[in-house]
């Protein structure tokens, strides 16, 4: 009875560290420095929803669980968010809902939304898909992306969104705990 009651605990305080450092990748235990901790990375005290530009996008490409091919330049003219998430981010698991309602809402206005998941393999995404229906693209993000996209953050804390302009200028790299109600005021600023 003990060594049950010790690892309720012992379960209940791993998780309550993951909610108070964010979810590192697998393989990952330190955060990165020099990373932002809150909101948007954009300009010192910017404002989370304040539309600025970060630079041009790279020209990625990923390749989606169905095979189809995204490509971020190909995107030019709609706005573009990024998702980074994973199957074993709590976090991530609650704002994706509603990270998938912003492409529904905003679909039609030019708004392009994709899940770009952290899991080490394409196995415990396709699992948790069996269960869980998207219907935004999903995509494994590797290494090369990160570099790309986060210069400098290795291992990158997740769940993070970028924001990608008309032009393809980054406007925002949003941080772990920066809300979904701030992405969609910055893809609403974008559009109307």
């Amino acid at each position: 009875m003990r060594r049950n009651h010790a690892l309720i605990i012992a379960a209940a305080m791993l998780l309550a560290g993951l909610f108070i450092i964010g979810c590192l990748p697998r393989g990952g235990s330190e955060a990165p420095s020099g990373a932002p901790q809150s909101g948007a990375t954009a300009a010192p005290d910017a404002d989370a929803t304040a539309a600025q530009t970060l630079g041009p996008a790279p020209d990625l490409e990923f390749t989606d669980l169905n095979g189809n091919k995204l490509s971020i330049k190909a995107q030019s003219g709609d706005v573009l968010v990024l998702y980074f998430w994973a199957t074993y981010c709590t976090p991530c698991l609650a704002k994706l809902p509603k990270i998938e309602a912003i492409a529904e809402a905003y679909g039609e206005k030019g708004v392009v939304v994709w899940a770009l998941s952290k899991d080490p393999d394409r196995a415990m995404v396709d699992g948790w898909l069996q269960q869980n229906d998207l219907s935004i693209p999903v995509a494994l993000a590797g290494d090369d992306a990160n570099e790309a996209l986060f210069p400098g953050e290795k291992p990158l804390p997740i769940p993070r969104t970028i924001i990608i302009d008309q032009s393809g200028e980054i406007i925002a790299r949003l941080d772990p705990d920066a809300t979904v109600e701030q992405v969609e005021e910055l893809v609403k600023s974008l559009v109307e």
